[in-house]
């Protein structure tokens, strides 16, 4: 009886080990297609947005050193002062922690088409914008309020 229980507990770990080996392979071969195995999709080219003349009273977003997105056509209150930020190539972010954001809310209102944009949506905490293949939401909240910049979906 010892002679057959050895070999079959051999067999089943052994089993249980290619069984393994063959789900790491399976695993590391999705991984890497999923990474890079495709064809490489051409680079985009470079957007061109327009760049709007400051109002007085007023900043550009690329001014307070934004690098991604139609940073050139969003203009805030001079004395506007960001907290968190994320400026990367598909999407920016910031928070304000000055001036209130009622007043962020008031000036982006009256200077959101100069740089291009079109307000969609609009109440007293917020406002939603689009223009130049990309999306745009103010909001405002207690004693917070940020800025958020996406790019539309399928724009080049």
């Amino acid at each position: 009886m010892l002679r057959r229980a050895v070999p079959r507990i051999l067999l089943s770990r052994v089993a249980a080990r290619l069984s393994t080996a063959l789900l790491i392979v399976v695993v590391l071969a999705t991984v890497s297609a999923c990474a890079g195995g495709g064809a490489a999709s051409p680079p985009r080219p470079a957007p061109s947005f327009r760049t709007v003349a400051v109002p007085p009273g007023g900043v550009s977003l690329a001014q307070l050193g934004f690098q991604h997105g139609p940073v050139g056509a969003i203009t805030v209150p001079e004395d506007a002062r960001t907290g968190l930020r994320v400026d990367q190539p598909n999407m920016v972010t910031m928070t304000f922690v000055a001036p209130a954001g009622e007043a962020i809310g008031a000036w982006l209102r009256g200077h959101l088409a100069e740089g291009g944009f079109r307000l969609t949506a609009e109440s007293a905490e917020g406002l939603v914008f689009e223009g130049h293949a990309w999306a745009g939401a103010f909001t405002v909240s207690g004693e917070g309020s940020a800025l958020t910049l996406r790019q539309s979906p399928g724009a080049a």
